[in-house]
């Protein structure tokens, strides 16, 4: 499969995901559509058919744009992802997928804090949670999380964490593990090399797991998904 820049899409930067053990595959790219503008498109590829390739929604300036964080598999069926431009204010959103009857929803759209660049989503709780290149308090970045089961997913959104130096920037991942958040962040902390942080999941009790960069030889400035 070659994205050719155009409807296709282009510069898919996260992880498929797959619907269940259908073989049937999901994944976003933060350029190319139909579009002028090179918004994006979210995609499918069935590999029971000869992985048979299809975009299934092309991004645009008020559904938002350039979406990198890969996207999430609810129970009922629905997808979850966002972008981190474009939308109502500029600054990106949260949208749903319903694979059912096709339809495509915006769920939030963020003004205050802006590149939200990873999701995680509990299926137990209904919770969505996420990191945020900037946060409204700090540029370094935060955490927030919502309800995507509530009948209007945007009147629960919370924004549980910011931050700051010692506890590194620019958030690029995170995982719920035993019921505690674990994001990890590019830069700074104690080495100025990124962190791995450990967190309750309403945003308290943040605590440093590892600070990155005091052996280069153990690597620096972790980027991708945590598992």
């Amino acid at each position: 499969m070659h994205f050719s820049g155009n409807t296709s899409g282009a510069n898919p930067q996260s992880s498929l995901i797959e619907v269940g053990n259908t073989g049937i595959l999901y994944g976003v790219t933060r350029n190319g559509g139909n579009t002028s503008d090179d918004l994006g498109v979210i995609y499918r590829i069935d590999t029971t058919l000869n992985n048979t390739f299809t975009v299934v929604h092309q991004f645009t300036d008020i559904t938002g744009c350039h979406p990198i964080s890969s996207l999430v598999f609810a129970n009922d069926l629905s997808l979850f992802g966002s972008t981190i431009r474009c939308s109502q204010f500029g600054y990106g959103n949260i949208f749903r997928y319903n694979l059912s009857n096709h339809i495509f929803n915006v769920i939030y759209e963020f003004a205050d804090i802006a590149n939200p660049n990873s999701l995680f989503l509990d299926n137990d709780s209904g919770l969505l949670y996420g990191t945020a290149g900037v946060g409204s308090s700090t540029f370094y970045g935060s955490v927030f999380t919502i309800d995507v089961r509530h009948e209007i997913p945007s009147t629960t959104f919370k924004q549980l964490f910011s931050f700051n130096y010692g506890t590194g920037a620019f958030p690029s991942n995170l995982i719920l593990v035993n019921n505690s958040l674990y994001i990890n962040t590019q830069i700074f902390g104690q080495y100025g090399a990124g962190t791995l942080v450990k967190m309750d999941r309403d945003g308290e009790n943040a605590k440093l797991v590892y600070a990155f960069g005091r052996d280069k030889a153990l690597g620096c400035c972790p980027w991708d998904n945590l598992y």
